[in-house]
């Protein structure tokens, strides 16, 4: 779909501006090394007051968030290897190799509210406009710049946010925070009394820091763990929170253990792949290293977008394609990918070397996530919730996905002060006595206060986990059904809100990214939206259609009367006639003659006679002469 594939891939809030350009700044300290000052083989322990499975931005974030509590004894698992320290220029300046997000406003007023944004931030790149090449359009394409947003988008590579995120987790909560890589979860046991749970954990050997993995990929980092397992140990845990993204062994458990909870799969009726591609934008020539590139074939073949990864012009591109397309599977030809660039994409296809259209050439597609969400809670018992993907997997097309989990996370810790109010918020104690929490999670009352919390997290997010999920794929759909939830939805919003702003909302990808509204809300707002445009059409169609009719009648009337004339006259000429006709029909032709030589003989005699009378006399006169 043509106006959705400009948007594909700008994995974050619309570019908008609120400053100058900032790029990675020279790092306060040292990192290299400090993601892994924790062995990443280091043993599990056989107990855990809390254990969050995923080690991503949505599990790290909640151990942030619980450390800063005043939680101790918090243990992520994640299966994969440590991310590489977030300040290694020899690993971040490949850019082709890791995924980049944007984070607007919902995931920096998360980070913010956690304390880590500033730990984030130095690593970002902000975007402040797009350029766009449309098909047919203007050679050197449109490029806007927003001066009217409320944040502007921070573009980072995910696994460096991963890498932040770890280094602030180690730097500042190492007492109160342990983190295990090469630990996948294979299965969840639940305590009979619904007060904790015991985890099936495989191990694994794991390799160097994930940034020398092969390519990027969506929603579980870089680097799996390698190998098969070398031990298998368990560890019960009074809370466990899934962060573990589409592998889901969590909600899977959850799952498996009640029947009125559920996974639900979409079916992905508009599969695409994706192949990233390094891009540096001569700035010396012109280009800008701030905006989003994005370019697309009128066929819909090819979709580009780009997206900075650092402020030297340094890009990472993404070209999406549909899976069967030739192009799109791995050890492909180099001179077709070529040609094609050079006709589609003509404005990037010069700034990319042979060598690297070739490494583009042969290496395979990435896939993206299908539509996925869990209905009717994010919770089980007194034991469990879910945060992050493992609750709204959604594609990376309008970046909600981890904007949306570091929302998810501030949710929890308001549903855990609702119940029992932190006992330290300042972010660097760590109170509580080990092995066990300072609030809401010991037994008896305590453990009654968990389950109302965990109670709480699933009434304030589930229903928007569910609407962001909907909403998304709604924006997704091929054909004549992408035609009717997206693209004619997006030029009536367009319309409306430009003739009644105070009536109608601004369009839904923009309604969004507004950190002061709920998916929740977007939904019942853009049903709103919808009813009312759909009366508007309807008394537009009807006001149309008795206009036209009013015409027609006009139109109708004006011939009729002319019509009505001219058959009248016809008439009088055809009743003229037919008097003509009629009057020479009752005389005879004796009687047209007389009527030429004489009046008719009244003795009696016939017309005979009398022609026979006068030709006689004319002979005897005739012969008398």
């Amino acid at each position: 779909m043509r106006i959705l594939a400009c948007l594909v891939l700008l994995a974050s809030a619309h570019p908008i501006a609120g400053g100058g350009r900032r790029g990675a700044g020279p790092p306060r300290r040292a990192a290299r090394g400090r993601a892994v000052t924790i062995s990443a083989l280091a043993s599990p322990p056989p107990a855990a007051a809390t254990a969050i499975v995923g080690g991503g931005p949505a599990g790290l974030a909640t151990a942030i968030m619980l450390a800063r509590r005043g939680w101790r004894d918090i243990h992520v698992f994640d299966r994969l290897a440590p991310p590489p320290a977030p300040d290694d220029a020899g690993v971040w300046s490949e850019t082709a190799r890791f995924y980049l997000l944007g984070l607007g406003g919902r995931g920096q007023l998360a980070l913010r509210a956690l304390g880590c944004w500033d730990d984030v931030s130095r690593f970002t790149t902000r975007v402040v406009g797009r350029r766009d090449w449309s098909p047919g359009g203007d050679p050197d394409g449109v490029e806007r710049i927003f001066v009217d947003r409320k944040f502007a988008t921070e573009v980072i590579a995910r696994d460096r946010l991963v890498g932040a995120l770890h280094a602030h987790v180690t730097e500042r909560y190492a007492g109160a925070v342990t983190l295990h890589h090469g630990c996948e979860c294979a299965r969840v046991d639940w305590a009979a009394d619904g007060r904790g749970a015991t985890l099936q954990l495989e191990l694994r050997e794991v390799g160097g820091a994930r940034g020398a993995a092969a390519g990027p990929a969506l929603g579980g980092g870089a680097a799996p763990a390698d190998g098969a397992p070398h031990a298998r140990t368990t560890v019960h845990a009074r809370l466990l929170v899934g962060a573990d993204g589409t592998a889901r062994a969590v909600a899977q458990a959850m799952a498996d253990a009640s029947a009125d909870f559920r996974i639900v799969r979409y079916e992905d009726d508009n599969a695409r792949v994706y192949k990233t591609i390094p891009l540096r934008f001569p700035l010396a020539a012109g280009w800008r290293g701030d905006v989003n590139y994005s370019a697309r074939t009128a066929d819909g073949r090819i979709n580009f977008d780009a997206l900075p990864a650092g402020a030297d012009g340094a890009y990472c591109g993404v070209l999406l394609m549909r899976a069967a397309d030739p192009l799109a599977a791995a050890d492909t030809s180099a001179v077709e990918l070529r040609a094609l660039l050079d006709a589609a994409l003509p404005q990037i296809s010069p700034l990319l070397s042979d060598d690297d259209v070739a490494l583009v050439a042969a290496k395979p597609p990435s896939t993206l996530p299908a539509f996925r969400t869990v209905l009717p809670r994010l919770h089980h018992a007194h034991a469990a919730a879910l945060v992050g993907d493992a609750i709204h997997t959604v594609k990376p097309y309008f970046g909600l996905g981890a904007n949306s989990a570091f929302e998810d996370v501030i949710v929890l810790r308001d549903a855990l002060d609702a119940v029992a109010p932190a006992a330290a918020a300042d972010g660097d104690a760590a109170g509580g006595a080990h092995g066990e929490h300072s609030d809401c999670a010991g037994d008896g009352a305590r453990g009654g206060a968990l389950g109302a919390a965990l109670r709480e997290f699933s009434a304030r997010r589930a229903a928007d986990a569910a609407a962001l999920v909907r909403i998304s794929r709604g924006l997704d759909r091929p054909g004549w059904r992408g035609f009717a939830s997206f693209v004619l939805p997006l030029i009536l919003d367009g319309l409306c809100a430009k003739v009644a702003p105070r009536v109608f909302a601004p369009n839904t990808i923009a309604m969004l990214q507004n950190d002061e509204v709920t998916f929740t809300q977007v939904a019942r707002r853009k049903r709103r939206d919808r009813a009312l445009q759909a009366v508007l059409v309807a008394t537009a169609l009807t006001v149309a259609s008795a206009l036209a009719l009013v015409v027609v009648r006009t139109l109708l009337q004006n011939v009729a009367g002319k019509i009505s004339l001219a058959c009248a006259g016809l008439a009088a000429l055809l009743r003229a006639a037919g008097s003509a006709m009629a009057a020479t029909t009752v005389q005879s032709p004796a009687d047209v003659l007389f009527r030429g030589k004489g009046a008719r003989p009244s003795n009696g005699s016939s017309n005979e006679d009398v022609l026979v009378a006068q030709r006689t006399s004319q002979a005897g006169y005739g012969e008398s002469t």
